[in-house]
């Protein structure tokens, strides 16, 4: 069995505060009306919202504010694989292609934790880690929620470039229970 993965309190947070919402309602998953707005409130400057264009592009519906701040611009409506390399683009797509796969089988509705390499503009790799939660919007789309957390933080007024492959990832049913991985590791303390 995998031990704790999370290195972020509010990444944890984030997931505890979706699998009780989860548990309020017998959709499977949650919808985006049962998210009580004040609960939700302290996720959404790092939070990432996406859905997919009629082609099936997925895209960002909603941006937060952080990571407005920390990429220097706002990603709302623009391709998710816009800030990543060619090799990032790449294995995104493939892991998405599987997910889709399982949706439309009725296997699985799939949420990501993962862990990656940002440059930053001075230089600098740092950590960020995100994990990916699927939620029902009107009519049963399913959208999926991302809180963001750079590990150990940015340096003030640096911003961060381009997405590398993700180092460590995890696919699981959002379906299930919630994985034992799924909480924070012990002596963890990320800056958020």
């Amino acid at each position: 069995m995998r031990p704790a993965c999370l290195k972020s309190p509010k990444l944890a947070a984030f997931a505890d505060l979706w699998f009780d919402m989860r548990a309020r309602t017998d959709l499977g998953l949650p919808s985006n009306e049962g998210f009580p707005l004040e609960s939700f409130a302290p996720y959404l400057p790092n939070l990432a919202v996406t859905r997919r264009r009629g082609d099936d592009t997925p895209y960002y519906h909603f941006y937060g504010t952080d990571l407005a701040r920390e990429f220097g611009h706002d990603m709302t409506d623009k391709d998710v694989t816009t800030n990543m390399t060619a090799e990032a683009k790449e294995q995104f797509l493939q892991v998405i292609a599987i997910a889709d796969a399982q949706e439309k089988q009725g296997v699985a509705i799939n949420g990501r934790w993962f862990v990656g390499e940002v440059v930053t503009q001075d230089g600098r790799g740092v950590e960020l880690e995100g994990l990916t939660l699927p939620f029902f919007a009107k009519e049963g789309e399913v959208r999926r929620a991302t809180y963001h957390s750079v590990v150990g933080g940015i340096a003030l007024g640096d911003q961060l470039g381009a997405h590398y492959p993700k180092t460590d990832g995890i696919e699981f049913n959002a379906l299930n229970d919630r994985p034992s991985w799924m909480y924070l590791r012990s002596g963890s303390a990320a800056s958020e």
